[in-house]
């Protein structure tokens, strides 16, 4: 799915903006979607989805459903669903999302990391009863070679 896909239907009618000129200096936490144009000098916490704008610039973890950077995150990043990182993106911290599309240009310094938190949880191989066993012989204190 394109950025462009990802963000139409997505109404933004509702969600909240904090304008370029603005700064805040503490946690920003809300249970709504927004586009932060400013500087946030704290962790950014949604529950929905955030969009960092080009011009941005967020000091601090960010948590969400959904992601788009465009701008800059000096902190780590954790998404439950999709993590967009636009070309001028640049992070400077770890990147851990379920989905993940990261575009031509865009820089990130650290590691990425799929979640797999919420995957099913592996089992263990059964042992079919009619392949036979091996036994292996003790060892009798004398050492072989192999050449």
């Amino acid at each position: 799915m394109s950025i462009i896909n990802f963000l139409r239907g997505q109404g933004m009618s509702n969600d909240f903006v904090l304008p370029r000129e603005v700064t805040v200096s503490g946690s920003v936490e809300t249970a709504i979607s927004g586009r932060i144009e400013g500087r946030v000098n704290g962790d950014v916490r949604s529950a929905a989805r955030i969009i960092i704008g080009k011009d941005a610039v967020v000091r601090g973890h960010v948590y969400a459903a959904d992601l788009v950077v465009w701008g800059k995150v000096q902190g780590d990043v954790f998404v439950t669903n999709k993590a967009v990182i636009c070309d001028k993106a640049h992070i400077k911290g770890d990147v851990t999302a379920m989905v993940m599309e990261i575009r031509e240009g865009a820089v990130i310094e650290g590691a990425i990391r799929k979640d797999v938190l919420h995957a099913p949880e592996e089992t263990p191989e059964e042992t079919n009863p009619d392949t036979p066993t091996v036994e292996t012989p003790e060892e009798d204190g004398q050492a072989s070679t192999w050449f």
